[in-house]
C-alpha cells in the first residue's frame, strides 16, 4: 500500500486492517516508486534469466525448471533476506562483490524476447513462445493457477 501525500494514518491503518480481514497480505510501501514491489523483484530476476539465455549459457526451459524447483524448496521456509542471515552478511558481501559486476544491467528487453516477437512467438496468445503451447497445456496451467489461488485464499498450502 502506498499512501498519497494527503492520505491519513487512519486511512492507511483501516485499509491494511481491511486487507488482513479479507485474507490479503498488504505491505506498506514507504516511498513511492515506479512499478509494483513484486514486479520489480520479478523483473530483476527475469532480466538475469533472459540474459543467461541471450548469452547461450543455459537452455531456457531448463533454467525455468531450476527456478521452479529451487523456489519451491526454499521460499516456503524463508525469504531471500532471511537466507542472507543464514549465510552471513560477510559472505553475502563477498559473493555480491564477485558476482554483481557479472550480472545483467540491460536497460531494454532481451535479444531473445525481441527475436520471439519478430518471429510471432508471443506466448499463449500465439501458441508459441519459450514453450510451444497447446490447448491442453494452457488448460492444465490455468487449472494449477486457480488451485494455487484457492489455496492462498483459504490459507491451506
Amino acid at each position: 500500500m502506498v499512501a498519497g501525500e494527503k492520505t491519513t494514518d487512519a486511512t492507511v491503518t483501516n485499509t491494511m486492517r481491511f486487507c488482513d480481514d479479507v485474507g490479503l497480505r498488504a505491505i506498506r510501501v514507504h516511498k513511492e516508486i515506479p512499478g509494483f514491489l513484486w514486479n520489480r523483484v520479478w523483473f530483476a530476476m527475469l532480466r538475469e534469466m533472459l540474459h543467461l539465455v541471450d548469452i547461450g549459457a543455459v537452455d531456457p526451459l531448463e533454467l525455468d525448471s531450476l527456478v521452479q524447483t529451487t523456489l519451491r524448496a526454499f521460499v516456503p521456509l524463508f525469504g531471500p533476506l532471511q537466507m542472507t542471515d543464514l549465510i552471513g552478511q560477510d559472505t553475502l558481501r563477498d559473493i555480491s562483490n564477485a558476482l554483481y559486476p557479472e550480472l545483467a544491467a540491460d536497460r531494454t528487453a532481451s535479444r531473445t524476447v525481441e527475436q520471439h516477437i519478430a518471429d510471432g512467438r508471443l506466448g499463449v496468445k500465439s501458441g508459441q513462445g519459450f514453450y510451444d503451447d497447446n490447448d491442453q497445456r494452457v488448460a492444465d496451467l490455468t487449472k494449477k493457477l486457480y488451485e494455487v489461488a484457492r489455496q492462498l485464499a483459504t490459507g491451506s498450502t
